[in-house]
């Protein structure tokens, strides 16, 4: 058995176990990009440190520490990073201003519209995105935006 090897009171109090942790779990949010998993790599580290440093022993005060620093990290940075990394959890108030943006705004046609297949492109602020709309729009026409869903624009064709 398992355990016989690497018993749970030893692993719990090992610092090099926490950081090892650490890494995996940060390896983890680099594959998956949930941005959940980084704070419990911040979590296992702060832990892992604790042991070093000789602050914590124990292993429900080590899995305490781990569980309050992970969640308190979760918390206190989750909004700020996800700011600045990007990607979207929902939608605040500065990510509806953005939107709003491309209300109204005016693009050019660089692949025609098919209505039926969902699939054109448009070029709006010196960028191409995917472009759907309700009825076939040609190549070169100049279109309005009505909406954006993440990387498509919806657009309705100005009569010239």
């Amino acid at each position: 058995m398992i355990s016989d090897y690497l018993p749970l009171s030893s692993w719990l109090g090992s610092g090099l176990a926490w950081f090892i942790l650490g890494a995996v779990l940060l390896i983890i949010e680099l594959a998956t990009s949930g941005f959940l998993a980084l704070f419990f790599a911040i979590g296992a580290w702060i832990t892992a440190i604790l042991l070093w440093i000789g602050l914590i022993g124990g292993n429900w005060l080590t899995l305490a520490v781990f569980l309050v620093s992970s969640v308190t990290a979760l918390f206190l940075l989750r909004r700020r990073l996800r700011a600045v990394v990007g990607g979207s959890m929902g939608l605040d108030t500065d990510t509806e201003a953005k939107l709003d943006e491309f209300a109204g705004k005016i693009a050019t046609v660089v692949e025609s519209i098919d209505a039926a297949r969902n699939t054109g492109k448009v070029e709006f602020r010196g960028t191409q995105w995917l472009a759907r709309a309700d009825r076939t729009i040609e190549r070169g026409s100049t279109v309005r935006i009505v909406a954006r869903d993440n990387l498509t624009l919806t657009v309705t064709s100005i009569e010239g």
